[in-house]
């Protein structure tokens, strides 16, 4: 009723957000600590697009073929990748050839691994405009989902 309450008719109508379906508001579940929010877009972290980063490609590996892709995409107007935050590999904020340099020092000189999430699938932590849309290498971001892919395999 648009009282700034969440009510029944507010979850009928979709004025509250609910993006898990638990039947609990996204901020009330953030709020107790029943979801985490360790970004804090104020969206439960298992609704947020989980990706890993330094993979730009989004094909499985995190190899030279990412640096060639993001080099593309800069530089020569290539599609934009669906995953930004996976190719801003020195998670900066900002998508450019610093990303490129920094994914070859890491694989090839010894440099420092990419920030989290690297080699597992997570969510950016960090507090930037850096978006990530879809991530096919990370289809499964909810745990209730690998739960559910377990127990049929069972």
């Amino acid at each position: 009723d648009g009282d700034g309450i969440a009510e029944y008719q507010d979850f009928i109508d979709g004025t509250v957000a609910d993006c898990n379906v638990s039947g609990v508001p996204d901020a009330c579940e953030i709020g107790i600590g029943a979801s985490a929010d360790l970004n804090e877009n104020l969206v439960p972290d298992e609704c947020d697009v989980h990706f890993r980063r330094g993979e730009c490609n989004d094909i499985g590996a995190i190899d030279l073929a990412d640096a060639i892709y993001l080099l593309n995409y800069i530089f020569e107007g290539a599609a934009a990748p669906h995953c930004l935050d996976a190719c801003d590999m020195n998670d900066d904020g900002h998508v450019n050839l610093a990303d490129t340099v920094f994914i070859l020092v890491s694989l090839y000189e010894g440099g420092a691994p990419p920030p989290a999430p690297y080699l597992v699938c997570g969510v950016d932590v960090g507090a930037d405009d850096v978006t990530c849309e879809e991530y096919a290498g990370c289809p499964l971001s909810n745990g209730w989902e690998w739960m559910i892919l377990i127990d049929h395999r069972i």
